[in-house]
């Protein structure tokens, strides 16, 4: 081999390299902002049961405590997209679509393909049919669930499309992440695994 080719090919080698370490570090970051805006919100929520347990909801003319105000819609409904790289799926793109017919009742669809290729996925599974099978036919579920201080959990009520796994969410929880984004977590069923990522609001 020539020098001048084996120096590309080092070249090639190191910005190979340089993309995955830097694609690990930034995805290490979203998962610790994750868990310590997690942490923030319990605290919260602590602190507001707190609050609660001292300042009890004050009574009526009547003598029995006062009706509480009904419950605004949330603004977090409608289509949310969101791609991450999962191990041993490769690079996936996540869906979320979700309407509230009345106050902190929600329901919603959840859609995943993965393109089964890439620095995450085993070499011995990297394969054209699966790539085209979750392309053709990708992950995709329908679910139901409540809100509460903001945050949404949803359980899976119908299995529409699994991976080539066989897997797929059973429970997925959102949680506003900043002004513009929304923090996903799902759970999967046995041998399988779950994931997260940020989702933006989609274009309707």
């Amino acid at each position: 081999m020539q020098p001048k080719h084996k120096k590309i090919m080092l070249i090639c080698a190191a910005v190979f390299i340089a993309s995955y370490v830097v694609r690990y570090f930034v995805l290490e970051a979203m998962r610790m902002a994750y868990y310590q805006q997690q942490a923030i919100r319990a605290a919260q929520r602590k602190q507001l049961a707190k609050q609660k347990a001292t300042n009890p909801a004050p009574s009526s003319p009547t003598g029995g405590t006062a009706a509480a105000p009904p419950k605004a819609q949330s603004n977090l409904t409608g289509p949310w997209n969101g791609s991450a790289g999962i191990p041993g799926k490769g690079r996936c793109w996540v869906r979320v679509e979700l309407t509230e017919p009345e106050p902190e009742k929600y329901s919603g669809n959840f859609t995943m393909n993965c393109n089964g290729t890439g620095p995450m996925v085993a070499r011995n599974r990297k394969n054209g049919a699966i790539y085209a099978q979750n392309q053709l036919d990708p992950v995709a579920v329908i679910l139901s669930g409540t809100g509460e201080n903001g945050i949404i959990k949803l359980n899976t009520d119908k299995v529409i499309g699994t991976d080539t796994s066989g897997c797929a969410p059973t429970s997925i929880t959102l949680t506003p992440y900043g002004a513009t984004e929304l923090a996903a977590q799902w759970e999967e069923g046995p041998n399988c695994e779950g994931w997260h990522l940020l989702m933006r609001r989609a274009r309707q």
